[in-house]
């Protein structure tokens, strides 16, 4: 139990003082080498109604997906037994994730789950050792017809 919370503290840690880095929510797709220190990584496209989702798998087991539409990143989602670099996958909306979190904390408590929703970034961060999963999307940048829950 004590090794638990110890776990989940030092994920929150890192969650909330981590440098921002690369662009990808709002931007272009990541490279997987960017997005988790693990350098062995597949990728793969699946289609959807006006959109694609890269599905990228590490050799860890961690699961990244970015949705994609003209180009640009509206959504990212991920699961497995690590974190991937959330600085890579929130880009520019770091600071806002950050920021949402702190605020989310303070009026929630808790270590595991985190959730933002503001008018510019939909967010949940959540887990703990070993398995972490989370999912994030820009409402204004939805693809017409694309519904929220889509991002999973």
């Amino acid at each position: 139990m004590r090794i638990t919370r110890i776990a989940a503290c030092a994920a929150t840690v890192a969650f909330c003082f981590t440098s921002t880095a690369y662009a990808a929510l709002g931007g272009s797709p990541s490279t997987p080498a960017n997005l988790h220190p693990t350098a062995s990584a597949s990728v793969a496209t699946q289609a959807g109604s006006g959109y694609s989702v890269n599905v990228t798998t590490f050799s860890d087991g961690l699961v990244v997906r970015e949705y994609v539409a003209n180009g640009a990143v509206f959504g990212v989602s991920w699961s497995g037994p690590s974190m991937p670099d959330l600085t890579v996958l929130f880009g520019s909306y770091y600071a806002p994730l950050q920021q949402g979190a702190s605020d989310y904390r303070k009026a929630n408590g808790g270590l595991s789950m985190v959730i933002v929703n503001q008018a510019g970034l939909v967010a949940q961060v959540g887990g703990r050792a070993g398995a972490f999963s989370g999912h994030a999307y820009l409402p204004n940048a939805l693809p017409s017809g694309v519904a929220a829950s889509a991002i999973q």
